[in-house]
């Protein structure tokens, strides 16, 4: 296939999936099971992950306005230790009394609108933090390193303030020891 700009696979494409924005639909799931969109939030799901009704059945990647790969490899981290028995899920009262303080947590003491349910932004830290944690018995990974991805995490929001056109030309590298550079367009560079 050929794309615009120029790029070029050689490989035989079946199809291309383009996905954007954030209206969620699950046309394959029949409207039995019991799982709801109503202004962009996908109901009733404990964590914004699992079906409460049946937790065998899980949402990764439903929050944005985050740092998206660290919270589904904390998510998926915690679906593969819940699903293969290594950490206990509450029960279904105890996932929808959950639910419901979160709820209450972003819409009440928030004010969100209900469209901005799965909105995280700063929320994701501490989220991604719990799953980890729960998933890896308090040990973070070897190279995981959350503190790190939240330092250039902020540090992208930073840039994108100063500069919305220039800030995704930015490249960050990670460093042994857990620090981290970046290199701007003009290509000099600062780290942390």
């Amino acid at each position: 296939g050929v794309f615009e700009g120029g790029m070029v696979s050689d490989d035989t494409l079946d199809s291309l999936v383009f996905c954007t924005g954030y209206d969620y639909t699950f046309p394959f799931l029949n409207e039995d099971v019991g799982v709801t969109v109503k202004d962009r939030g996908v109901r009733p799901l404990y964590r914004h992950l699992y079906f409460t009704q049946d937790p065998t059945l899980a949402f990764v990647g439903l929050p944005w306005k985050v740092a998206p790969f660290p919270l589904f490899d904390c998510q998926t981290r915690h679906v593969a230790k819940a699903w293969t028995g290594q950490i206990p899920l509450p029960s279904t009262k105890d996932m929808e009394a959950e639910r419901a303080r979160d709820e209450a947590m972003r819409f009440k003491e928030m004010g969100l609108p209900q469209r901005y349910y799965h909105q995280f932004g700063e929320l994701q830290w501490d989220y991604n933090k719990q799953l980890l944690a729960e998933a890896t018995e308090g040990k973070e990974p070897e190279g995981f390193n959350l503190a790190q991805k939240y330092e250039i995490y902020q540090d992208a929001g930073m840039s994108r303030r100063k500069d919305a056109s220039a800030y995704r030309l930015r490249n960050y590298f990670l460093q042994a020891g857990g620090g981290w550079r970046v290199e701007e367009p003009s290509s000099s560079s600062s780290s942390s």
